[in-house]
């Protein structure tokens, strides 16, 4: 969706006197999937919580779309198209999974609690819209056969998938991604990496993707950040981090290529 670019400039976060961002600047496309690595501790999580608005910055400043978030309620933000998922699986355990992924549209009802008790003429119209969008998108990451067991009842990575169909139940201009493969075995996470492609094909939809399988990065994404104690010290396509003599000192402590070796950031 054309417009639906993020920029952030000199974000600075601290916890108890340690700084966990150091004035990252950070600019991502719009359509495009971008990926934040770094090793643990890097800061990548306290980005995107800062962009959800978990966490306020100290410094800096976060723009989408000509909106300024640095402020913002964090329930403004599903309003203005921006969703996530958890790197931790946060679902309702004793609901279905329909009645999960709807929950994605709550913050588009227009009926009233009262009228929800009772079932007033708009509640129902808005519950059979909803569930119908549910349906729809369960289809499209093959969850149909699923989708009215209770979510619990589910494999590990069929529950990754309904946390994603959730997500994009609404349409969201921005899609954040928290560790999206994180426990899943070989062949859920090739699952994963096309459905993400399609979903972002079929809606143009802009995505940050935190990720620690290289493999995955370097396939999915479009571009990357590298963040290091709190610090950008990288951003560009695939092919560039992975010779980055930087990326590679952060991750693997090795000389650079220009010592005399030839390694490279594993994919």
């Amino acid at each position: 969706m054309a417009g639906a670019a993020i920029r952030l400039s000199g974000v600075t976060l601290s916890f108890g006197g340690i700084l966990a961002l150091k004035g990252v600047d950070l600019d991502i496309h719009a359509g495009d999937i971008h990926a934040i690595i770094g090793p643990n501790g890097a800061g990548k999580s306290s980005l995107v919580n800062i962009i959800c608005g978990i966490y306020r910055p100290e410094a800096g400043s976060i723009d989408f779309d000509g909106q300024h978030l640095s402020r913002m309620e964090t329930g403004r933000l599903a309003k203005l198209g921006i969703t996530r998922t958890f790197q931790n699986i946060v679902l309702f355990k004793g609901m279905s999974v329909t009645q999960n992924v709807m929950m994605g549209l709550t913050h588009k009802t227009r009926s009233t609690p009262w009228g929800q008790i009772i079932g007033s003429a708009r509640a129902r119209r808005e519950e059979a819209h909803a569930y119908e969008i549910a349906r729809a998108i369960l289809a499209r990451l093959d969850l149909t056969q699923v989708q009215d067991r209770a979510v619990n009842t589910l494999s590990y990575g069929a529950q990754k998938r309904v946390e994603l169909a959730r997500a994009l139940i609404a349409g969201p201009r921005l899609l954040l991604l928290d560790e999206p493969m994180a426990g899943m075995t070989a062949g859920e996470k090739v699952r994963m990496i096309a459905f993400i492609r399609e979903a972002q094909a079929h809606s143009g939809v802009t995505v940050i993707l935190i990720e620690h399988d290289m493999g995955v990065v370097m396939e999915l994404s479009d571009r990357i950040t590298v963040l290091d104690h709190g610090k950008r010290i990288a951003q560009g396509t695939p092919s560039e981090i992975q010779v980055n003599p930087d990326v590679i000192d952060a991750y693997l402590g090795v000389a650079h290529a220009d010592d005399g070796d030839d390694a490279v950031l594993a994919a």
